[in-house]
């Protein structure tokens, strides 16, 4: 369900926001609302993509048919700021064990700064034959340098990658097509695989295109 779809029902400032294509339902107001009906085949997880910003110190509450699971900050505990100047994203919430039925997932501004903006909310499909096969890769070898993270002895990165293997296995758990792929036995991050520390050069990403073909089924 889309911050667009039918059904919608806001209650407060909210309005239709399209900067970046992200096309999200945004209040700016203390207790502003927002209602989403969503109708779940079997019981299982609901996923929410909020928008999230560096700066923007938002919160807001969200809620089941009326109870309160939790509140969620829409400024990232790490900032975004890349080399790029890109300070927002797509932020991410799993509501799991959800019953089968329809439900209504509500939204509600806890602060009076910043803003709330829910992007959609979403749940199984009805047959895994629907979705398509996520293969998700580690986090890829840096030369040995100074400031490199995740040199040939990525000590420095291993609590990121346990955290991606923990979350494909919540994923495949929630029976969707989810596979991690370790790409460490493929692209060494020597000289000859890079441009720099950190960009592998046409050898090193032919390397990493060879690790994710190999682990396709």
């Amino acid at each position: 369900m889309l911050a667009s779809s039918s059904g919608v029902v806001t209650n407060g400032t909210g309005v239709i926001e399209t900067t970046n294509n992200w096309n999200s339902l945004m209040t700016s107001t203390l207790n502003s609302s927002i209602s989403i009906p969503i109708t779940l085949a079997s019981e299982g997880p609901i996923y929410i993509w909020p928008r999230i910003a560096d700066n923007d110190f938002g919160t807001f509450s969200y809620a089941i048919d009326g109870t309160v699971i939790g509140v969620f900050n829409t400024t990232p505990g790490d900032a975004i700021y890349t080399s790029n100047g890109i300070r927002n994203s797509l932020g991410f919430i799993r509501i799991p064990g959800v019953s089968a039925g329809t439900h209504t997932v509500s939204f509600t501004q806890t602060s009076s700064v910043g803003t709330m903006r829910i992007v959609a909310i979403g749940s199984l499909p009805t047959t895994n034959e629907m979705l398509p096969l996520v293969l998700v890769g580690d986090p890829p070898l840096q030369l040995v340098m100074p400031d490199a993270a995740c040199d040939t002895t990525p000590s420095q990165c291993e609590d990121y990658l346990l955290q991606i293997q923990a979350d494909v296995a919540i994923f495949a758990g929630d029976r969707l097509n989810v596979q991690f792929v370790d790409n460490h036995p493929y692209m060494h991050a020597t000289d000859a695989e890079m441009n720099d520390y950190l960009h592998p050069n046409p050898l090193g990403h032919s390397e990493l295109r060879t690790a994710f073909e190999t682990a396709i089924p």
